[in-house]
């Protein structure tokens, strides 16, 4: 869950913040796509940090075990209709003829960079626009849901996104996180990025969303600590309230107890 109090941490940790700045800016002039409003960017002993305007929904991946089976059904289907009919097209539509970030620089997701650490990686150049915009983390988190209507309210985290082969948009919403770490994935990504053009593109059109199978049976506390439930609910509404919901310790505790609503 996004923490407003912590610092960006990990390889290209200023890139990153540097590139949710420009990108969520960029999505919001060329694309209808719905991203949360960019109200401030500062810049601090050389820390940055944005401010965006406050969303009311949550996310897909926390709301979904709130619903009825009926709204599991109905917000399912409109996440199918917004990618193919929103989300993807468009951003298909946003191309380049020079592969990576919008501030000039080329750094891959993190599944990437697990097999691959090179410090620095090289821009390529194609001679058509075949590199298309892509968000490259379209799990179910980073759908913002709208509590009354169902739809998506919004698009978040763009860290990562950019210019590269269609065939980086892996379909998370669709697969899961665990279908994208395989190493052949992994190394298929890398020659890409080494070498663009020699991999076919994938059909991603109309892939369906199935919530159920993804995200599996709601999770249960261990029944011998479900007693401290109401305790340590206080105590992280209390910390919330200090704004250090970063606290190690409570999401360790919380993590054990496997709470639905995590600190991760």
């Amino acid at each position: 869950m996004y923490d407003p109090n912590k610092v960006a941490e990990g390889a290209f940790s200023r890139q990153r913040i540097e590139n949710e700045r420009n990108a969520t800016m960029f999505i919001s002039k060329n694309t209808s796509i719905p991203v949360p409003r960019l109200l401030e960017w500062t810049d601090e002993d050389g820390v940055g940090c944005l401010t965006f305007e406050a969303l009311k929904g949550e996310t897909l991946r926390t709301l979904y075990w709130d619903l009825s089976p009926e709204d599991q059904q109905r917000v399912g289907d409109n996440l199918n209709a917004f990618l193919n009919n929103v989300l993807l097209p468009e951003l298909r539509q946003l191309r380049s003829k020079t592969m990576g970030q919008l501030g000039g620089v080329v750094f891959p997701t993190v599944r990437v960079t697990y097999y691959d650490k090179r410090p620095e990686w090289q821009p390529r150049t194609s001679s058509t626009d075949r590199y298309v915009y892509c968000h490259n983390d379209l799990d179910l988190h980073n759908f913002m849901i709208d509590k009354e209507t169902l739809e998506v309210e919004a698009v978040i985290d763009w860290e990562y996104s950019g210019f590269f082969p269609p065939e980086f948009e892996f379909p998370f919403w669709a697969e899961g996180k665990e279908a994208s770490v395989g190493e052949d994935h992994c190394r298929k990504m890398i020659a890409l990025l080494d070498a663009p053009g020699k991999l076919k593109v994938p059909d991603l059109e109309h892939t369906m969303v199935h919530c159920q199978q993804l995200l599996g049976d709601p999770p249960l506390p261990d029944a011998r600590l479900a007693a401290f439930r109401p305790f340590l609910e206080f105590v992280y509404s209390f910390l919330s309230w200090l704004r250090i919901r970063s606290s190690p310790i409570l999401s360790m505790v919380y993590s054990s107890l496997q709470f639905r609503h995590s600190l991760d």
